[in-house]
């Protein structure tokens, strides 16, 4: 049976409280209903594991590749910016390693201005 993200949260908050995985299936059936398949023992544990792997009770690992800072790139990003120093910081982003933006997400978003 596929499970949401919703049931296999808070099936971790209750294990990670009880410890127990009938305590959970108790409050599983409390919380989604009495005729809901229960996850079995073996799930719930699983789902705890992969949980503090991977930081995450999604199936699909993260396919965002992490930023690696290397001389050649720095020297890279140095050239960009002695060749037009008037470049925003979001154009030379762009220039050095293509990436799409997400529109209108400030936490993702890099500063575009000079900090006195």
């Amino acid at each position: 049976m596929q499970y949401t993200v919703k049931q296999k949260a808070w099936s971790l908050i209750w294990y990670g409280i009880s410890g127990s995985p009938i305590t959970v299936q108790r409050e599983y059936r409390k919380k989604f209903g009495l005729h809901t398949q229960l996850p079995n023992h073996k799930t719930i544990r699983r789902w705890w594991e992969k949980f503090f792997e991977t930081g995450s009770v999604n199936r699909k690992a993260k396919t965002q590749k992490k930023w690696v800072r290397t001389e050649l790139k720095i020297e890279e990003v140095l050239a960009k910016f002695k060749e037009d120093p008037q470049i925003s910081t979001r154009s030379s982003a762009n220039l050095i390693a293509p990436f799409r933006w997400p529109p209108y997400s400030p936490d993702l978003t890099p500063c575009d201005f000079f900090l006195w």
